[in-house]
């Protein structure tokens, strides 16, 4: 089997936790796992934004052949990250590439209840490092979300 890691990629406040919260709440589960097309999926919540130092550590000694997990794009080369260079997530992104890792981006594009947005140039970081899915829409729902994720995650686990 193909190791793939599905990234629920948001900034700060766009839903991401809440996304993958409602994620395990309707899917058959085993604690932080959960089984889609027959698949168990371990989900991290917790982002490179929200606890940059448990995640490299989490995404260096992972071995799970899938992987949902919470992402801010975050890009050296784009310098989006001024608070914490830590944050940046492509030295992470490398080294799961480097070990078979198929990378699948499912990108809310719109923070909930605010204009901003996840940009172009963050889209193209994403697209440069694997399939990118755009959800495209303001305020839609948590639970609506996550259906929406796990269609997405079992028709790339089907093909």
């Amino acid at each position: 089997m193909t190791k793939r890691i599905f990234f629920v990629v948001g900034h700060e406040n766009y839903g991401k936790s809440y996304t993958l919260r409602s994620l395990l709440d309707m899917c058959e589960r085993r604690g932080w796992r959960v089984i889609i097309r027959e698949t168990e999926i371990m989900i991290r919540r917790m982002s490179n934004d929200d606890q940059p130092k448990p995640f490299i550590k989490f995404m260096k000694r992972t071995s799970r052949t899938v992987i949902i997990a919470a992402l801010c794009p975050k890009f050296e080369r784009l310098g989006n990250s001024e608070d914490n260079p830590d944050k940046y997530v492509d030295e992470t992104l490398r080294s799961l590439k480097k070990r078979g890792y198929d990378f699948h981006f499912w990108v809310l594009q719109h923070q909930w209840g605010e204009p901003y947005s996840v940009t172009p140039s963050e889209i193209g970081e994403l697209k440069r490092n694997g399939h990118v899915e755009v959800l495209n829409g303001r305020n839609i729902e948590a639970k609506t979300r996550a259906k929406r994720l796990r269609a997405y995650i079992s028709k790339q686990l089907s093909a």
